[in-house]
């Protein structure tokens, strides 16, 4: 028999059978201890299909019993966590409340469940009602342990709403993670962003509502020439992907009305303070559930052109430093008034990481740090300056902020070369303060297609150690598609037993300062192949979320493509991820993506609807990326046909280029659930067909040359050819009470579905009640549940108009999408 993970053989422990399980939580408890023992009860009956009883009691605990509370007697810290099982008794003791609520997590991983930023995976099938044999105490490696989505394509944040933000929120506690960060841009090429918004304190009312702003965006399809994408009708998408978007101009729920950017100064302050709402709701949950906020902007301060008007009509010079101070002071005013925040950072000049520092750089960035710290003296300090950037510090000295910042200031910066380059070496000069290392999930060259980083991941933790830093986060955009790569950062910050015994541990001396030389050195890149192991990591990922029979050989296959082993077939070209037009015949490119076929021959193998649905997903993702790569190569062949004047050979590999188009999308298309995908669907059609011309960028010469127009199978077909699908891209798992929840829900078929309906019920209760989806556009829907008063269950079903069922998820009615209620402080 091969070998299993060790992950999975831990559910092959001995089991002590329980009877009739109950669980204990304390007679007055905690709001987070409520929560924790709901989240046990919760996981509890998904693995099981057994709904125990929660009873509060501080009575001596015996039998058959799931004791979920914080246990201060054994010197825990607030984060760490105490799993064991005595007898027929299970203990879940956190040192704090949220270590409480990472024991609950572990606990349910425990019984094979699985999270990740994009939601939870249940196995397909029920376990005996047992609790495994516990002995885990759990302690983080780093203090600070989070994500950082990054703004600016539709791709990432950009594209997220309320309920987008409030279920990626409610996973991070479940990977252990404790910290969400926001970078904003500033007026210029992208921006500004209506993240932070930049102005007077007079110009704010009691609850921190803008009364004077400017336009903002966030990326939508109505805007032009935004990193390289562009404006485009959303009903122009080819394959199917126009029945995607409710409206020709699509973006943020808060920007409804006002793309590509509002037009008015109402609309302005519109923006602003519906922005102001969503990160409300986003950080007043993130808090509750133990996880460290942060927002930002870059500095110095660049100060949005209306702003400055209103300044110098005041008299007021918006480069006086006291002018500054006096904006920061609005800024921090508002946002205390507005929402919990932890942090707001500062990013140091980008141009630091690309050609070195400017004379006078420094110095300007100096003094707009002062500004923004006298800023947040004189607001009373409701958070905690930071810093963050591109780089550290200026080339010559990248730790020259250490000896200028007070020693509570945390300072942070992501990896250079889009995380090609390894972790900043200038960490080791910082000491006495908190030092927050970035890794990339992904690099937005290629943020069209897959990106497992899972052994980079892991040896850039294993490195931050190394450089002393108390802080792990991990930039991205994408959420479902970086599944892996999210939980291996998650867990890494918890566990690193994989380190292998040759890998030096010692920690990093203090680094001499970087000699001068321009982009070219301060790109260098002297780890490109650094990586840890992954096998282990990619055979606990294929089991939990495809199943037991193809656990080993998909796990192989995951692991042997993961970092560089995978072709990069999109870069940079005047945005992300454009496709790369490929001079290489396929049929040499193809062998790079023989693993895909390897992939599809396991299919028939996997059991249960769910494992299914989920291998199908990582299955149509690289026969995406393969078809994406084989389109490359066919506008490589009409590339050369053009040049050689063979307009004969160019129109018949155009028409073909077309074909291979629609390919690439059926893929992308049945691999959509999330604004992630969505925001590709974006991309390709913008960006690579539109601003890039990918498909038509011959065809002015072709038609010149032929002395006729092209006929009209150059252009791919518009209409959807796979089959019905229901998809949820904003799944949540935690509601407050009360709370009335949303959802929007795409159900797609060739054909407008006849009936789409949602039904749910209390958490194991008997009878499912219906209720109808409202047609909001296209293939788009959305429902209101009742507001919540317990713990709930509920599926999808809607009727084609063949007569076909189709449920979301996948498991319903055996197995639904389940939402706890968030017990009141």
């Amino acid at each position: 028999m091969a070998k299993m993970s060790k992950s999975l053989a831990l559910l092959l422990l001995p089991l002590a059978a329980l009877a009739q399980i109950r669980i204990v939580s304390p007679a007055k408890p905690s709001a987070m201890e409520t929560l924790a023992a709901r989240e046990v009860r919760r996981y509890f009956y998904l693995r099981t299909g057994q709904l125990p009883a929660i009873v509060n009691s501080d009575a001596p605990v015996s039998g058959d019993a799931i004791v979920v509370r914080k246990d201060a007697s054994r010197g825990l810290g607030p984060e760490e966590y105490v799993l064991e099982t005595k007898g027929r008794t299970a203990y879940l003791l956190g040192g704090g409340d949220t270590g409480t609520l990472y024991a609950a997590y572990r606990f349910a991983e425990r019984l094979g469940v699985r999270f990740y930023l994009h939601g939870d995976v249940i196995p397909d099938g029920k376990i005996p009602p047992a609790i495994p044999q516990l002995d885990e105490h759990g302690k983080p490696l780093f203090d600070t342990r989070g994500i950082q989505p990054f703004h600016d394509f539709p791709e990432g944040p950009d594209w997220w709403d309320r309920d987008d933000y409030l279920a990626y929120v409610a996973q991070l506690p479940k990977l252990r993670m404790n910290f969400l960060g926001l970078h904003n841009y500033p007026e210029g090429q992208v921006g500004p962003e209506p993240g932070v918004w930049i102005g007077q304190p007079g110009d704010l009312s009691d609850g921190g509502a803008a009364g004077f702003s400017y336009p903002s965006q966030w990326a939508n399809t109505a805007r032009n020439g935004m990193w390289g994408y562009s404006a485009m009708k959303t009903s122009e998408f080819s394959g199917g992907a126009n029945l995607l978007f409710e409206s020709d101009d699509f973006g943020p729920a808060v920007m409804k009305g006002m793309m590509p950017s509002p037009a008015t100064p109402a609309d302005s302050n519109r923006l602003f303070n519906q922005a102001g709402e969503m990160l409300r709701a986003a950080f007043a949950e993130a808090r509750s559930l133990g996880v460290k906020t942060c927002t930002g902007t870059e500095t110095p301060l660049t100060i949005p052109k209306l702003v400055q008007e209103r300044l110098q009509a005041q008299g007021k010079d918006p480069k006086n430093p006291a002018t500054v101070r006096e904006l920061y002071e609005g800024m921090f005013q508002r946002i205390a008034a507005l929402y919990p925040v932890d942090y707001y950072w500062l990013w140091t000049p980008e141009e630091w990481t690309w050609g070195g520092d400017k004379p006078g750089q420094f110095e300007a960035t100096v003094a707009d740090i002062q500004a923004a710290l006298d800023a947040l003296k004189n607001t009373g300090k409701p958070f905690t300056l930071a810093t963050s950037g591109w780089v550290l510090g200026p080339q010559n000295d990248r730790a020259a902020l250490d000896r200028i910042l007070p020693a509570d200031v945390p300072m942070s910066t992501i990896n250079r070369v889009t995380g090609h380059a390894p972790d900043e070496r200038g960490f080791a000069n910082v000491q006495g303060r908190p030092k927050w290392v970035i890794p990339w999930l992904e690099n937005d060259p290629n943020l069209t297609a897959p990106q497992p980083w899972v052994g980079r991941l892991r040896y850039d933790a294993a490195d931050a150690r190394r450089l002393g830093c108390t802080g792990l986060l991990g930039i991205h955009w994408r959420t479902k598609i970086m599944a892996g790569n999210i939980a291996a950062l998650a867990a890494a910050a918890w566990d690193q037993s994989w380190v292998p015994g040759d890998f030096d541990i010692s920690p990093v001396p203090p680094q001499p300062p970087e000699p001068a030389g321009g982009a070219a050195n301060q790109n260098a890149n002297p780890l490109k192949n650094r990586a840890m192991p992954v096998d282990d990591f990619y055979l606990d990922f294929a089991g939990a979320n495809f199943g037991a029979p193809v656990a080993e050989p998909a796990g192989r296959i995951l692991a042997r493509i993961d970092g560089v082993n995978l072709a990069e077939p999109t870069s940079w070209q005047k945005g992300p991820g454009g496709i790369v037009a490929n001079p290489a015949p396929w049929t040499e490119v193809k062998k790079k993506y023989a693993f895909v076929d390897e992939l599809a021959a396991l299919r028939s193998k996997v059991q249960g609807a769910g494992n299914l649905e989920r291998f199908d997903y990582w299955l149509d993702t690289y026969r995406y990326m393969a078809a994406l790569a084989e389109a490359g190569c066919m506008r490589g062949e009409l590339d050369k046909a053009v040049a050689a004047k063979d307009f004969d050979l160019a129109l018949s590999t155009r028409i073909a280029l077309a074909r291979a188009w629609e390919r690439m999308m059926a893929f992308q298309m049945a691999a959509a659930g999330t604004p992630g995908e969505l925001g590709t669907l974006a991309n390709l059609e913008q960006h690579s067909r539109g601003t890039l011309n990918f498909l038509s960028a011959h065809d002015e010469e072709m038609v010149k040359a032929l002395g006729k127009p092209l006929p009209a199978s150059v252009e791919p077909a518009k209409n959807y050819a796979g089959p019905a699908r229901v998809i949820v891209p904003a799944v949540r798992t935690l509601a407050e009470k009360g709370e009335a929840l949303h959802i929007k829900a795409i159900a797609i078929d060739r054909q407008p579905v006849k009936k789409a309906s949602a039904f749910w019920r209390t958490l194991g209760g008997k009878s499912f009640h219906e209720v109808a989806l409202t047609h909001v556009g296209r293939a788009v829907y959305t429902l209101s549940l009742p507001p919540a008063g317990s713990d709930m269950e509920y599926y999808i079903q809607v009727e084609t108009a063949t007569g076909r069922r189709v449920v979301w998820p996948a498991t319903a009615p055996d197995l639904n999408q389940t939402v706890v209620v968030m017990p009141v402080k």
